[in-house]
């Protein structure tokens, strides 16, 4: 992985083209979708090595050849503004953030009160569920089958509001993981680092007591805003609690089987929706009571080297 971080930032035209291409073959939905993540993770690469200005000229000039790739095989220019954006310009102002403070818990809360405060202004400027079932229309003969049943239109608007919490929250994730695995990737030809510094990854207590504040008020209202909110505060602390994680691994000499198979289990829970809010629950109520206790202190570490 090192020598493909070498190879894709030591020249411009290989990060172009590895971002227009990526881009290329992750579609918003579908099995390829994840390969939006590297896409951006090498625009966030050219920032930490290079500066913002080198690439913001990447994320331009992919953004232009990812378009015109797109119009040769008879598709839009949705997808490459969409990824450009909704993803790539993100990733790349966190990257920013993060080449001048060098501090990923101050990414990962920047990014946390972005999103947030994206969900409320969409919520007070449209109607995002309206939009969500909108699509979800066009879907409704998938959705029967999954349901096994006629779709009410209750049943359709609680998916909606579902689909849309979850929209923004893997936002989130998306913005966020883009940026790890830049950073990871520049750790990579810098010597290392990025364990240690992954492990000590936090979200503030203000933002804690914001979403015990949020779950109260939503609990009490139902607020379909809140949903939102709520969801990408969860997700922040997610991130907290798998820092945690990893540091309770680290302190115990755990091998790193044990993390990889966190993490197959995690990526498994994905295809069944109810198991996979149930264990980001977990692990984001890990990272919320680490913000409170600083579990991370109170381990005394045996082996530091993951």
């Amino acid at each position: 992985m090192r020598a493909f971080a070498e190879w894709v930032s030591s020249r411009r035209h290989r990060s172009v083209l590895t971002a227009a291409v990526l881009g290329l073959l992750s579609p918003l939905v579908g099995l390829l979708a994840p390969l939006a993540v590297p896409s951006a993770g090498v625009v966030v690469l050219m920032d930490l090595r290079h500066g913002g200005r080198e690439a913001l000229l990447v994320l331009v000039m992919a953004t232009v050849l990812l378009t015109l790739a797109l119009s040769a095989l008879g598709g839009g220019t949705t997808l490459a503004l969409s990824l450009s954006m909704g993803l790539w310009l993100p990733a790349l102002g966190v990257g920013e953030l993060l080449r001048r403070s060098g501090s990923l818990s101050l990414c990962l809360q920047t990014a946390v009160i972005a999103v947030s405060l994206l969900a409320i202004v969409m919520f007070a400027a449209g109607d995002p569920i309206g939009e969500m079932q909108k699509l979800l229309e066009t879907m409704r003969a998938e959705l029967q089958r999954a349901f096994q049943k006629e779709v009410s239109t209750e049943l359709m608007t609680n998916i909606a509001r579902a689909f849309t919490a979850a929209a923004f929250g893997g936002t989130l994730v998306t913005i966020s993981t883009s940026v790890l695995l830049g950073r990871w990737w520049q750790t990579l030809l810098g010597g290392g680092g990025f364990a240690e510094e992954f492990r000590q990854l936090h979200m503030s207590r203000v933002l804690a007591l914001a979403l015990t504040f949020v779950l109260i008020v939503y609990l009490l209202t139902h607020m379909v805003a809140l949903e939102a909110v709520l969801c990408v505060l969860s997700v922040g602390f997610v991130f907290q609690g798998l820092a945690v994680l990893h540091a309770a691994a680290a302190a115990q000499g755990l091998n790193v089987g044990w993390l990889i198979a966190l993490y197959v289990v995690l990526f498994a829970t994905v295809l069944y929706a109810a198991t996979a809010v149930y264990a980001g629950i977990v692990i984001g109520l890990v990272g919320w009571l680490d913000a409170w206790v600083d579990v991370r202190s109170r381990m005394q570490p045996r082996n530091t080297e993951r």
